[in-house]
């Protein structure tokens, strides 16, 4: 399985892509000539490199932005639109500077955004692995060696409301189930 292995980080395995889409504020459209539109994509491009976002694919509207983006696992989808549009805004205002009269506070984005996961498999897909991921668990050969027995607190209950007595191979254990912990009596 090669896009395990192409997928694989420090102490994960996994994806996290995300279609973005964002527009200029005011719906302004400033993107109409191609020239714009390639000095957008490169600007954008120029933000992902700069913040290690991959983008898979792109596309500039008159006065959108559509990208598909691969971010790093430790990344927020927010945080990643935060940095591309405020990198590229600052980018497009130093490539063209005729944006500032559109522009004069120099926000070229809107605040508002578009977010959605482009995931590896499907949701039908993911429910059909998790039933048969039980079924297999269900009809597993595999038992425990350890069998635990109640039995009774020799000094009592030390654990009071919700401490559990067992017997493991011949000794005894007092679990506390809400601290987590053995007690040894």
């Amino acid at each position: 399985m090669d896009i395990y292995r192409s997928n694989t980080h420090a102490h994960s395995i996994g994806w996290n892509t995300w279609h973005f889409e964002w527009c200029t504020k005011y719906r302004y459209k400033m993107f109409k000539s191609e020239y714009i539109k390639n000095i957008c994509l490169i600007a954008v491009h120029e933000a992902a490199k700069r913040h290690s976002v991959g983008i898979v694919d792109a596309e500039v509207d008159v006065d959108h932005i559509h990208i598909i983006a691969s971010l790093p696992m430790t990344m927020a989808p927010t945080q990643a639109l935060h940095l591309i549009k405020g990198f590229s805004a600052k980018l497009m205002f130093q490539l063209v500077p005729n944006f500032r009269k559109g522009y004069p506070k120099g926000r070229l984005w809107s605040p508002g955004k578009f977010a959605a996961s482009v995931g590896h498999i499907t949701l039908k897909n993911a429910k059909k692995y998790l039933e048969d991921h039980h079924a297999k668990a269900t009809t597993s050969p595999w038992k425990p060696r350890l069998r635990a027995k109640r039995a009774s607190c020799p000094k009592g209950n030390p654990l009071g409301w919700g401490g559990r007595h067992v017997i493991f191979s011949n000794k005894y254990v007092c679990f506390d189930y809400f601290a987590f912990r053995r007690v040894f009596p």
